[in-house]
Parts: structure tokens; sequence; C-alpha cells
């Protein structure tokens, strides 16, 4: 009977397994981007106390009552609701008293009609952060989808950083120097509320935008892979009619097709927009006929 003797060195087998399984986890974490993309907006709307949602090990989205990012979501809209009744009763006293004017009372019933949506906002996170999650949720699904069929994913990460950045300064300093200057010297954290409501304002204008972009480059994206397809299809069913050909002519037709796909009728400018080059030219040229006829009448005025 020969006996096995349980060496150290058979231990070292099993540690290429945890450094596959590791790497496993970094490539699914890189096959996923989707979270990558937005999470500075989903944590600039934890901050504020918008968005209750947590991740769950698969990498999904989920939403739940009993949880520590819910009681700071309560937590946080308790503190904007006092600080939010605290202006409001300070507008109210002041609209009320018989030394304002007409201007001043219609700016002061503004910034109280604006104030009401701190106390009602709560009971929409409670209602909508559900189906916001199986929003987001399909949308990483769909993520998936798309890098499998198109092997490619829209990145958004850097515009998303710097437009989120942008719109909170723009925001924040448009509401604290108006609401200092509305409101006659009334301390700054006055205006927090305010904040919060331009914030719930540029948030739908922002979403606007970046799914217009994603559906723009997913268009261009597809239609780049059609078109590639398309001109495959033409090359294998064209090389199997030349055959019969000389070689001199299968290689101008293949010249041909090179130059007819290399000089497409569309201009896609970085996803952004798509630009039909027809009309973008002939735009010019009737803009420059223009100019050239206003020059004509300038230069004959002159002389005569």
């Amino acid at each position: 009977m020969n006996k096995t003797k349980v060496t150290p060195e058979s231990w070292v087998v099993r540690q290429p397994q945890k450094l596959q399984t590791e790497k496993k986890k970094i490539s699914v974490e890189e096959e996923d981007p989707f979270f990558d993309q937005i999470k500075y907006f989903l944590y600039v709307c934890r901050l504020l106390g918008r968005l209750p949602f947590e991740r769950t090990k698969s990498g999904g989205f989920m939403f739940q009552l009993c949880s520590p990012v819910m009681v700071f979501t309560i937590l946080m809209n308790a503190v904007q609701i006092y600080l939010t009744y605290q202006v409001y009763f300070i507008n109210l006293t002041t609209l009320f008293s018989k030394n304002e004017s007409y201007d001043d009372g219609v700016k002061l019933v503004l910034m109280v009609v604006i104030l009401n949506v701190h106390f009602y906002a709560w009971v929409f996170v409670l209602i909508e952060t559900g189906n916001i999650s199986e929003y987001l949720n399909h949308w990483q699904q769909f993520n998936k989808k798309h890098k499998y069929l198109l092997k490619g994913l829209p990145s958004m990460k850097r515009q998303m950083l710097w437009l989120v950045l942008f719109l909170f300064i723009v925001i924040a300093v448009l509401t604290v120097t108006e609401t200092q200057y509305l409101l006659k010297g009334l301390p700054w954290y006055c205006s927090i509320p305010y904040f919060t409501v331009a914030y719930h304002i540029s948030v739908g204008n922002l979403h606007w935008y970046i799914n217009c972009i994603i559906f723009a480059r997913m268009g261009t994206e597809l239609i780049e892979q059609l078109v590639k397809l398309g001109f495959e299809m033409i090359n294998t069913l064209l090389a199997c009619k030349m055959r019969h050909l000389k070689k001199e002519t299968q290689q101008e037709i293949e010249m041909f097709l090179d130059i007819i796909e290399a000089d497409p009728p569309v201009i896609s400018i970085k996803g952004y927009f798509i630009l039909n080059r027809q009309i973008f030219t002939a735009a010019v040229s009737t803009a420059v006929t223009y100019l050239v006829v206003l020059v004509q009448f300038k230069i004959s005025s002159i002389t005569t």
C-alpha cells in the first residue's frame, strides 16, 4: 500500500483558484459599468435624503423600509422639514405685516408656494423609490444585453460627473444669492430648502439629458454595426460572384466598395447629435451665396 504524504506544497495548489475568483469578481464589476456611470448622482440624492435604496450582492438595486439608509433618509427629511417650517413661518409673518409693499408681497407668496414641496416630498420618496429601483435594474439588464449584442457600452462616467458638479455649483450659487437678496438678510441656512427644490428640478432635466445621449449613442452604434454587417454581406456575395473575373477587376471593385464605406452620408459628432452632411453642405452653400450677393450689393452701392 502506497501512502500519500501530505506536504506543504499541496496547499499551494489552491492559491491560483483564489486568484481566478478574484479576477472573476473584478471582471464582473468591469462588465457592469452602469453603477459607475450614475453613482455620483445616486450619492448626492442619498445625501439629500432622496432615493433610499441599497445595492444587493448581485449588483442590483433594492428598497427596504427597515434599513440604515432609510433611517438616514428620515433624519434628513426631518431636518429639511424643520428648516422649511422656520423659513415658512418667517415668510408668513413678514407677508402679513403691514410694512411690506405689493411687489415684496408677491415675492414672499412665490417663496411660500415653493416651500410647500418639502412638506409632502418625503411621501413621494417612500412611494416612488421602489419603482425607481426597478427602473434602474431594468437599465442594468439592458446594458448587459447591449454589451453582448454590440460589444460595447455607452460610457457616461466623465460626462455624468462633470455635469452633476456643474449643476451643483450653479444651483448652489444661484439659490444662496437669490434667497439672501429676496429674504433681506436672513441667515444662510434659510436657503437650504430652496436649494433642494432647485436640485429636484435639475434632476429631471439631467435625467432627460442622459437618456437622450444614451439613446443617441446606442442608435449610432447599432447603425454602425448594421452598416458593417451589410458591407460584409455585400463583400461575401461579390466575392462569390467575382470568382470568374480577373484579379484586376476584383481589386477595382473592392477599392470602390472601400471608398463607399469610408464616405458615409451621415456624420456623428461624438454621440451628441447626428448630422446629415448633404443638408449641412446645402445650408452652408446657400448661406455663402447670400453673403456673396450681399457683398456685391454693398460694393455696388459704395462705387455708385
